[in-house]
């Protein structure tokens, strides 16, 4: 079997397990029971307070996964239907070593085998990754990487995944593989927002005025705003790290399915610089006491930026993707070190 007749096959598994009612009871249970879902939505009233008053700011908890990230989600949902297609290996090319958990997480609950590729410079630099996911059996292969480390890796992945395509699955964690990934990773991750969805409506009896979520390829933001495309009364935000170059916001890098949102104006585009991030992740800890992810610190700074309501509304929910043990203290130094200069 070659590639594409693979992804057919994908396809194919996918459509029959979407409709098939043991594959969504397994599913659900493997969430509930493994990724500990729902996950919290937590009414964050003394960010508020400094960011604007009368604001009411919720953020959506994926960082309170046992895995500290929302990836194992994505993780769980494409194992578990690489099982209902008999395949035993799993296979994945990871960066900061984040997915490369999830997947190490997911194969272990369901006994398949797994072998993460990650660039050799970015192991040396994370033991304690690598060591969580040596911990749950997964086979970590150092890759040399030159100037795209993630790409790098995850092409490692495909090439071993084309070599075994019998017993061996393909698990990506970002929306730019090619079809039908892309479709796979927005559906299991659209558990965030259906969960938001139902737990703000269940706070304030009503949808929040604005959704914000940071935008990257990896499914996170796509996740949280599925729930939300119907209700034409919400503005979305799509809050991404500042590019180098002419730019009209969510560009490529996000995926076809956000840069379609952005190009039929669903999901409205926000840029944020990396000072204004960390001075974000320092203001989080220190009203909230919740360490965030610099990836969630981009939507926080966007919100921060805004002031009083009324710029984008008043109840304002943040989609927080995770936290980032492996940056906490040079994301604090450096958050320290900005804050301190800014008050001189």
């Amino acid at each position: 079997m070659s590639r594409a007749p693979a992804l057919l096959e994908l396809e194919e598994a996918w459509r029959a397990c979407r409709a098939d009612p043991e594959f969504v009871r397994d599913l659900r249970r493997c969430l509930a029971t493994h990724a500990g879902r729902p996950t919290p939505l937590t009414r964050a009233d003394r960010l508020a307070g400094r960011v604007g008053g009368g604001l009411r700011i919720y953020l959506k908890r994926e960082d309170l996964t046992p895995t500290g990230t929302h990836k194992i989600n994505n993780g769980l949902g494409q194992a578990l239907l690489a099982r209902h297609m008999g395949k035993t290996r799993l296979v994945a090319g990871t960066r900061t070593g984040q997915h490369g958990v999830a997947v190490a997480s997911a194969a272990a609950l369901l006994r398949l085998r797994s072998v993460i590729y990650m660039g050799e410079e970015d192991a040396r630099r994370r033991p304690a990754i690598v060591s969580r996911m040596r911990l749950m059996g997964a086979d970590v292969v150092p890759v040399p990487l030159g100037s795209r480390p993630r790409e790098e890796a995850d092409l490692e992945a495909r090439r071993d995944w084309t070599l075994n395509l019998r017993d061996t699955y393909y698990l990506p964690g970002f929306l730019l593989a090619e079809p039908p990934y892309p479709s796979l990773v927005r559906d299991f991750q659209s558990v965030i927002g259906h969960e938001a969805r139902s737990q703000i409506f269940e706070a304030e009896g009503t949808m929040p005025d604005t959704v914000v979520a940071w935008v990257g390829g990896d499914g996170s933001a796509i996740g949280l705003f599925q729930a939300f495309l119907d209700d034409r009364g919400v503005r979305m935000f799509g809050v991404g790290a500042p590019v180098t170059g002419p730019s009209t916001g969510l560009d490529d890098a996000a995926g076809p399915l956000l840069s379609r949102l952005r190009d039929t104006g669903r999901v409205l585009s926000a840029r944020v610089g990396d000072e204004e991030a960390l001075a974000a992740v320092r203001l989080l800890a220190e009203t909230e006491g919740i360490q965030a992810a610099p990836e969630s610190a981009h939507a926080l700074a966007f919100v921060a930026r805004q002031g009083p309501p009324g710029a984008i509304g008043q109840t304002i929910l943040i989609g927080l993707p995770g936290r980032s043990d492996r940056e906490a203290l040079p994301v604090a130094s450096e958050a320290a070190r900005l804050t301190g200069e800014q008050c001189r």
